[in-house]
């Protein structure tokens, strides 16, 4: 049977009718996260609970956390709103002004932002490798996504076990099944 693999309530490009639609389509749904399975049960749609998983082998610890800057931190940006992007740029502010000395990255898929400080390294899409090496060189992961399916990024740096701060939405409910 086909079937429809459902990651987020995916309405940034149409209407939450037109995605409640989508759903009602006579496919076998599936979703990655506990908050999107109560969705589909709310729109009277079955579903199958299949999380996301972290690849240990690609985002294990090498480098345990005692051995980090405990001023180092990650963050994953990008420049759609519900991702919190703008929100970070100013935790990431706040921090220089208190603590001068951190060193903070941030990486994602496009430009770096236009507002990023000077002394923050910006990694355009880092190769799983780089990853890895971001993941366990940081004692901090900053997540400030306002919506997410799973939380990918969040789940790998914890994988590596950085310290993790951000809002809850959505994926938090499900980060440690």
């Amino acid at each position: 049977m086909p079937f429809y693999f459902i990651q987020h309530w995916e309405n940034w490009n149409g209407s939450n009718l037109e995605v409640a639609e989508t759903w009602k389509l006579p496919l076998q749904k599936i979703v990655i996260a506990p908050w999107l399975q109560d969705l589909a049960t709310n729109l009277g749609e079955p579903s199958e609970y299949i999380p996301n998983s972290v690849d240990s082998g690609a985002f294990g610890m090498d480098n345990p956390i005692e051995n980090r800057n405990s001023k180092s931190l990650l963050m994953t940006y990008h420049s759609m709103d519900s991702k919190g992007g703008k929100d970070g740029l100013s935790v990431i502010n706040q921090i220089l002004w208190k603590h001068g000395d951190a060193l903070i990255t941030v990486f994602g898929t496009g430009p770096a932002p236009v507002k990023l400080p000077i002394q923050v390294q910006y990694v355009r899409n880092p190769s799983q490798s780089t990853l890895r090496s971001l993941y366990n060189n940081t004692s901090i992961f900053l997540t400030t996504s306002l919506s997410e399916g799973w939380g990918l990024p969040a789940s790998e740096a914890d994988d590596v076990r950085s310290h993790g701060g951000g809002y809850g939405c959505g994926w938090t409910s499900s980060f440690h099944d």
